[in-house]
């Protein structure tokens, strides 16, 4: 129990000290920032927004939730399936063990 006050008594001292206190900006280049950073986030904004790129988002997300795994398959198989008898001589002759 006491355990449990002292971490409820430290708490707020580690949560208020992690605030960082915002200064006014103070010279050109802090406002010349601030506003590029307004600029950049107005236009990052309305770019996600606009219809073209919701409808190419909305098409990648049906295009990859359709897929089912179909890579995993085709790598299943491909191993299931591929002949490793020129790789096999290759490499024994570097003193490694054959595949398969």
């Amino acid at each position: 129990m006491r355990k449990l006050l002292f971490i409820l008594f430290l708490l707020p001292i580690f949560s208020s000290a992690q605030n960082r206190q915002r200064r006014p900006p103070r010279d050109s280049a802090d406002i010349f920032l601030k506003e590029y950073n307004k600029l950049l986030e107005q236009n990052i904004d309305s770019f996600y927004k606009s219809p073209r790129v919701m409808e190419l988002i909305k098409k990648r997300i049906k295009l990859a939730n359709s897929r089912n795994n179909y890579a995993g398959n085709i790598l299943f198989f491909d191993i299931c399936h591929s002949d490793y008898t020129k790789f096999n001589t290759a490499i024994s002759s570097l003193g490694f063990s054959p595949l398969n």
